[in-house]
């Protein structure tokens, strides 16, 4: 009995029911909308930091696939080699072959990037080039593509130009990339 004694509290200011607070239990309906109104605001800058973020990744995995095409198609033919007639389509010669990155779905004749647009490759003007077209790229992804190439490139042309010196300026991708959506052909030897 003694120790329940001391554990007994005798009722504090803090703890004794005042008047005019009884009834009184939870949030008001302003504390609500000012909760909700917060978390729209973490949602928004949330969603705009995921956004930027996947454009980079976008960019960059669109580079890395363009570039194991190329040395996939090039390992394929031989360095220096021949590709096949002048503007002839080969990309189910590739696809038969494994070139393209798995991440590049599509059928046994055809490929899709990851912004449902078609990826091909053709022999170019001359047996010694191939042109490798990838198309609704959107134009974010399309500036950063085009000014992260470099000189192993022979071409690339694009909606509003084409450009055979590289790095491309900043400048002079954003006038190639000229669409929301934009195909991207890239030559290579």
């Amino acid at each position: 009995m003694q120790l329940f004694k001391k554990l007994r509290r005798k009722p504090t200011e803090a703890t004794i029911n005042r008047p005019g607070k009884r009834g009184q239990a939870g949030a008001s309906l302003t504390e609500y909308l000012l909760y909700a109104a917060l978390a729209g605001i973490v949602v928004i800058g949330a969603t705009k930091a995921f956004s930027s973020s996947k454009s980079t990744t976008d960019y960059n995995g669109m580079l890395t696939d363009m570039n194991a095409i190329r040395t996939g198609t090039r390992q394929v033919a031989g360095m220096g080699g021949t590709y096949g007639a002048a503007n002839a389509d080969i990309t189910a010669n590739l696809i038969t072959a494994k070139v393209f990155p798995s991440n590049i779905g599509g059928t046994a004749t055809t490929r899709i990037n990851g912004f449902n647009g078609a990826v091909s490759v053709a022999v170019g003007a001359t047996p010694n080039l191939f042109i490798i077209s990838t198309a609704e790229v959107p134009q974010d992804v399309c500036i950063k593509f085009l000014g992260a190439l470099d000189s192993t490139w022979t071409q690339v042309q694009a909606p509003g130009g084409t450009q055979t010196t590289f790095p491309i300026p900043l400048a002079t991708a954003a006038g190639m990339c000229s669409g929301a959506t934009n195909t991207i052909q890239l030559t290579s030897t």
